[in-house]
């Protein structure tokens, strides 16, 4: 009896020793593919991170190229750090976490006051018609550092408001170079139509420059002359403004 104990006792063992071991064996066989699949899974988060950077590069080198200012600020009117390098451009170096309204008004004005309101009133409102009613009174031209700017506000779901500039200081120029350059065509096609008319006026005109000390009556009052002075100008740049002759109508 005792042998048989033992030999039950011995395969008893023998069969734990064999379940041990294939367990160990499966344990190691989990761990490695555990091994595996963590090494897969940070492989993949590596390619996603990559990813994500170069599209974050991508989208930067967009920001940073298109030509245009991209900023945001908060609702204590900050400027976010991150912006598009035409930002520095326009308006200046280092302008995060100064206050918009600053950068855009130097000095203290009632259209200062109104920009800071404004914005301030689109914080805190909280209905969306009313906040785009207030938009739309925001100043939509700038002239700062001697360029034109257009300024469009867009509010963000953040609670913030991202502002889009656009550099049209050549268009500006353009325009007022075209605007001259009709001003000049239609002054020559005037003086051509009708060029006694021409004449006469500048005649006129040289004669009262060569007569003008003379016409001061020392017995008049000096208001009266000072009026009648006025009147000869005055008429004589109403009649160059009729052939468009720009440069001597605002001497």
């Amino acid at each position: 009896h005792f042998n048989d104990e033992f030999k039950k006792l011995v395969n008893a063992f023998n069969q734990m020793a064999l379940s041990l071991s294939s367990n160990i064996k499966k344990l190691k066989k989990r761990d490695k593919e555990i091994s595996l699949l963590n090494k897969d899974l940070e492989k993949r988060v590596e390619n996603r991170t990559q990813e994500l950077s170069k599209k974050t590069q991508r989208i930067e080198d967009l920001f940073n190229n298109a030509r245009q200012g991209f900023l945001s600020f908060n609702n204590e009117l900050l400027v976010d750090n991150e912006y598009s390098l035409e930002c520095e451009k326009l308006l200046g170096k280092e302008i995060s976490g100064k206050n918009v309204v600053d950068i855009f008004y130097k000095d203290d004005n009632k259209k200062k006051d109104f920009f800071y309101q404004t914005l301030l009133d689109i914080f805190n409102e909280k209905n969306e018609v009313v906040q785009n009613s207030y938009i739309s009174l925001l100043p939509k031209e700038f002239i700062l550092n001697k360029r034109a700017l257009t300024l469009e506000y867009k509010k963000l779901n953040d609670n913030k408001i991202m502002l889009i500039l656009t550099n049209i200081t050549a268009q500006k120029k353009l325009e007022q170079r075209i605007k001259n350059e009709q001003h000049i065509l239609k002054m020559i096609v005037t003086i051509v139509s009708d060029p006694e008319q021409f004449y006469e006026v500048l005649n006129e005109f040289k004669e009262y420059e060569t007569k003008k000390l003379k016409i001061f009556e020392l017995n008049n009052s000096s208001l009266f002359n000072l009026s009648e002075t006025y009147r000869d100008i005055h008429t004589f740049k109403g009649l160059f403004a009729q052939l468009y002759m720009t440069n001597i109508v605002k001497k």
